[in-house]
This record gives structure tokens, C-alpha cells and sequence, in this order.
């Protein structure tokens, strides 16, 4: 089993130059420039403090084109009813019904954020996450690296690269499972680590752990996901599990943190992700019009996590 899953083929940059050209990456750049979010603050506040009975017939009345905060929508009354999901929740504020489904979100000072804010935190991370992933798409497709399928390279500080998964998505991977009584007690990074078979778990083959926290594909250093071709392209794309669909680009506007939930306002972005690196004045001037400050982690890199404000 080990000679498939170390013959690892990852192309080592991407070129900006020879994908500038690509169709999807004029798409993708084009969702980071046009951010859906200052619309959406500045009808939210229309909303809430205007004579509009709903926000279909806000919708309506916003003047076309519409320049905000440099980002001009063509189509403002479309981009409104396209996250008109995300929004609804202001018709409950509206209404004297702001309480309604809403978690009790926190400020990094640990004050509890009024019923408004709280809406429009949560407003803002769901059209975040949807409009991130969809550029993530975009994006990623002309680069053709591999970087979130493999193992760390040889020399590298990492000595694994780990998936998290759900239950039901450890059938995707023909890799053995490896659930014992000691590895539930353990998390990936706790000191000593599980030892299976002799030896560290991270120096063997990909394999399934199950841990205290739970499941998770595990990569060792040279190795790759079973699942990726040799021409870097994913064999179980449209139902690949939920965390390979995640932007290396994402928002954290709000944050789960154990029970609680608090108002971060970071934008996340891997640092190992070629289009990233590319496109740090995009990603920097998205964060500016989003409110954000940006985080730049290295999965697998030397330098872990630092922030630049934006």
C-alpha cells in the first residue's frame, strides 16, 4: 500500500502569468472585487430605519448602477434578493421579534452583542462563507496544485498534514481505520504522540484515526490523499467531504469557541495556497471592504500564523 500514496506529483507555484488568462480566474478575481457585503450593511440599515415593509421592496427601489465603498453593483436589486436568505432574519428585528433564533454572540472584551449587531455578525459570516467558496472555486481550478491533498514536503517543520472528517465520510477513502481505546484519548498533536504498529502514527502510511475529537485523514510527510490522480485532479470531486470544499480564503467574522460564540471580524487566509500569495492585494482590499483584519496562516510552512490589518 505505501508505493501509490508516496509517489506524490504537486506542481510547486503557480504561475500567475500563464493563468491570468483562464476564464474561471477572471471570474473568481471578479467576486473578490465586487464583495457582497457593503450592499448588504447598507440595505440592513435602509431597512431597519426606512419605510420599507419588506426587503423584496427595498430590492426594488435601489437606484442601478450603485457605487459603495469603490465597489460598483450593476445589479444592486439582484445581488440584495440573491441573499435575501441570508437577510431575512432582519424582517424578525423589525417586526420586535430580535431575539428569535438568534445565539447569544460575544465581543473579544466578552460583552454581549446587542440583538442587532448579533443579526447582522451572523448575516455577514453566512454571505461571507458562500461568496468565499465560490471564488475558492474559481481560483483554484487554473492553479492545478495539490498543496491541500499531500503530505508536508521532506525537510519540512510538519510532520503530517490532517483532514478532519466526519463519521460518515471515513467510507470515502479506501485507508485503514485505526480506532483503538487509546488513540480516543488522544488528540493529533498530544505529547507523546499514539505510537501503531512500533512507531510514531505520522511516520507510516495515510491512514483514518479516530481521536478524541474526532476522525481524521492523516498525511504523512511525501505522502498524498489516495484520491488524487496523478494529474492532481480529485477522483471524488462533486462529493469530496466538506472540509476539501473550504476556501483557503475564509471568514471568521464570527467564531464557535467551545460553547460560546464571539465576534473575531479576522479573514483567514492559507499562506501555502499559491492564489493566495498571488493575490495578497485583492484578498487585503476585500478584507478593508469587508471590516476585516487579515490572518495569514501557513498550513504546512515555517511561520505559522501573522496578521496584517487591512
Amino acid at each position: 500500500m505505501q508505493a501509490p500514496y508516496r509517489q506524490v506529483h504537486v506542481r510547486p507555484e503557480c504561475a500567475p502569468e500563464a493563468v491570468l488568462s483562464h476564464p474561471s480566474w477572471k471570474e473568481g478575481l471578479r467576486t473578490l472585487q465586487n464583495p457582497a457585503w457593503p450592499l448588504l450593511r447598507l440595505s440592513a440599515l435602509l431597512f431597519l430605519t426606512g419605510p420599507f415593509d419588506s426587503l423584496e421592496g427595498l430590492a426594488q427601489e435601489l437606484p442601478s448602477p450603485l457605487d459603495i465603498d469603490g465597489v460598483t453593483y450593476q445589479d444592486p436589486t439582484k445581488t440584495l434578493l440573491d441573499h435575501l436568505d441570508c437577510i431575512q432574519r432582519l424582517s424578525e428585528i423589525k417586526t420586535g421579534r430580535p431575539g428569535v433564533g438568534l445565539p447569544v454572540i460575544l465581543s473579544e472584551t466578552g460583552d454581549i452583542l446587542d440583538p442587532m449587531e448579533a443579526a447582522l455578525a451572523l448575516i455577514h459570516q453566512q454571505a461571507l462563507e458562500r461568496e468565499l467558496e465560490r471564488a475558492n472555486s474559481l481560483l483554484c481550478a487554473p492553479c492545478g496544485c495539490a498543496l491541500c491533498c499531500t503530505g508536508p514536503s521532506p525537510g519540512s517543520r510538519k510532520l503530517f498534514f490532517e483532514i478532519p472528517l466526519t463519521g460518515e465520510e471515513c467510507a470515502i477513502f479506501p485507508l485503514p481505520v485505526i480506532d483503538t481505546p487509546k488513540s480516543r484519548t488522544l488528540t493529533s498533536g498530544d505529547e507523546p504522540p499514539l505510537f501503531f504498529s512500533g512507531r510514531p502514527f505520522y511516520e507510516g502510511d495515510p491512514g483514518i484515526y479516530r481521536w478524541s475529537d474526532g476522525p481524521s485523514l492523516i498525511l504523512p510527510v511525501g505522502t498524498r490523499c489516495p484520491l488524487l490522480e496523478e494529474t492532481c485532479r480529485c477522483r471524488i470531486y462533486s462529493a469530496r467531504p466538506r472540509v476539501c470544499r473550504l476556501p483557503q480564503v475564509f471568514s471568521v467574522v464570527v467564531e464557535q469557541d467551545g460553547g460560546r460564540f464571539v465576534r473575531r471580524n479576522k479573514l483567514l487566509a492559507v499562506w501555502d495556497c499559491p492564489y493566495v500569495r498571488a493575490l495578497t492585494n485583492e484578498i487585503e482590499t476585500y478584507a478593508r471592504r469587508n471590516g476585516l483584519t487579515v490572518v495569514y496562516r501557513e498550513n504546512k510552512g515555517e511561520h505559522g500564523s501573522f496578521m496584517r490589518h487591512a
